[in-house]
């Protein structure tokens, strides 16, 4: 019984075998497909970095939680730095085990380097995306720190008083006819 399981297995597994080395080629350039793909994505990151930079200049330094947005956008520009050199080495390391036809280590390398760099991104996105709310919270409460400019108040010159004074009269007549109806409705003893 353990002869034939063991039989079994080694005939499903002998073409499992032969197969993955034809895909050899293909797996590398799954590699380097995986990081064209990728490419765009890590600009997109840099230049919200760079973005961030430029906000976070024009900042006072006294801001509250200013460390925790530093350690943040200091998180996101290290990973994205390790994503930009592990990009220099994935094809030379997916060349070189595909011309050692080592099917096995190929696809590892094809789904550590999708992991890679969906993990990666996803911590810098977060990263980002919390450190441009914190920005935006700053840059608008720094708005309303800002003292308002002061608004000039009309002065009424010696020629000008009955029209400075004409909205006021003009409201008390408006009010004397909103009571005069309900006068007109009490009755009279």
């Amino acid at each position: 019984m353990k002869l034939r399981t063991l039989l079994l297995a080694g005939l499903l597994a002998a073409p499992a075998c032969s197969k993955s080395n034809d895909n050899v080629p293909v797996m590398q350039e799954d590699v380097a497909a995986i990081v064209k793909y990728n490419k765009p994505r890590l600009d997109t990151f840099q230049k919200r970095i760079d973005d961030i930079d430029q906000r976070v200049r024009g900042l006072p330094r006294t801001l509250p939680e200013l460390a925790d947005v530093e350690r943040a956008r200091s998180e996101a520009r290290t990973k994205l730095d390790d994503l930009r050199n592990k990009e220099a080495t994935l094809d030379k390391m997916a060349a070189g085990l595909a011309k050692d036809g080592k099917a096995v280590e190929l696809a590892k390398l094809v789904e550590d380097t999708e992991t890679m760099y969906e993990e990666n991104a996803t911590i810098i996105h977060d990263d980002l995306s919390s450190v441009e709310g914190w920005l935006s919270r700053a840059e608008a409460g720094q708005m309303r720190a800002q003292p308002a400019a002061p608004v000039a108040t009309p002065v009424a010159t010696a020629a000008e008083p009955a029209a400075a004074e004409a909205p006021a009269t003009a409201a008390a007549p408006a009010a004397a006819a909103h009571r005069e109806p309900a006068a007109a409705a009490a009755p009279k003893p």
